[in-house]
């Protein structure tokens, strides 16, 4: 291996090799480095066949040489490709105005490692949506075909795209209930059906959001099959749709 790039101007000893340096003798450190100059500069690797341990320590250095200028090399060859890519074109006043900026191989390669990061975290978010698309585009359809055929007489009042979402939110916001049953309960209800003629507003669209889950689920909107219970001095029983809205707020009984 021979050094071929006119940039490097040096080799690094690390400081983890002093326990290895400090099993040779005096002589044989000094023959150490000016093979370890020799190996840098001109990639010579003479064969060390009388003495072992100057051997050994010949070829930990000297490959440990041979990763630091392949990682250099690298980083150079980074550097020139996005030296390639920036600049403004030619004629444009920014090119005068703009004084250059120099920086380090090192300073560059820094900078290409944090950009390689983002966009590996980038991609891994697109992942985790496609994930998402994925279910909605599975079954979207399906439970679309569902609410209609369960709730036939609430209407759908959003596009495709904004019911993709919702579904994906609801599937959430149901914690395990499936769709089907949560339908079969709103379409129970003469309240949300519009059965009971105090309220026609409802849509899939709103019986998709999660606070209006938790009120299904919850029975707000169940119907009424008992007697009154007792006048309580919080709440009473109504179907107004404004009422309801109180009734949220307050305890249950």
């Amino acid at each position: 291996m021979k050094n071929k790039n006119a940039e490097q101007k040096f080799f690094q000893i690390y400081l983890d090799t002093e326990d290895i340096v400090n099993l040779l003798s005096d002589e044989d450190r000094g023959k150490l480095f000016s093979l370890l100059y020799r190996f840098a500069i001109d990639g010579e690797t003479p064969e060390i066949n009388d003495n072992p341990a100057l051997a050994i320590a010949f070829k930990m250095f000297t490959a440990q040489i041979a990763r630091d200028f392949a990682t250099y090399e690298r980083k150079a060859n980074t550097a020139r490709e996005n030296g390639k890519k920036g600049g403004a074109p030619k004629g444009n006043r920014n090119a005068v105005k703009q004084p250059k900026t120099t920086k380090t191989t090192e300073i560059a390669q820094e900078e290409e490692e944090e950009k390689e990061k983002e966009e590996e975290k980038e991609e891994e978010e697109e992942s985790m949506s496609a994930k998402d698309d994925s279910f909605a585009a599975d079954d979207v359809t399906e439970i679309i075909s569902l609410f209609d055929r369960i709730c036939s007489g609430i209407p759908r009042s959003s596009s495709p795209d904004t019911l993709q979402r919702r579904i994906i939110q609801a599937k959430s916001a149901l914690n395990g209930t499936g769709f089907e049953e949560y339908f079969r309960r709103v379409a129970m209800s003469d309240f949300l059906t519009g059965r009971s003629g105090k309220w026609k507003g409802c849509t899939l669209e709103w019986l998709l959001k999660p606070d209006t889950i938790a009120k299904v689920l919850g029975g707000f909107y169940e119907d009424r099959g008992l007697p009154e219970p007792p006048p309580h001095p919080r709440r009473k029983t109504s179907y107004d749709i404004t009422e309801l809205e109180k009734i949220d707020t307050l305890d249950g009984w």
